[in-house]
């Protein structure tokens, strides 16, 4: 498989982006979402603490 590093922009079709652009979108959205989730962990551990000690 051959990957158009850069495209150019006169034959550019937000519908049809070229497989890299696609991969890196999901990735930008897996890390979103797991740095999202880390924090909400993190904040009720700290919440489970409080409550143990008083």
């Amino acid at each position: 498989m051959c990957i158009d590093a850069k495209p150019s922009s006169a034959s550019y079709d937000k519908f049809n982006r070229p497989f890299y652009e696609q991969i890196r979108e999901e990735v930008d959205f897996l890390i979103a979402e797991n740095v999202d989730a880390s924090h909400a962990a993190y904040q009720q551990h700290l919440r489970a603490g409080r409550e143990a000690t008083g």
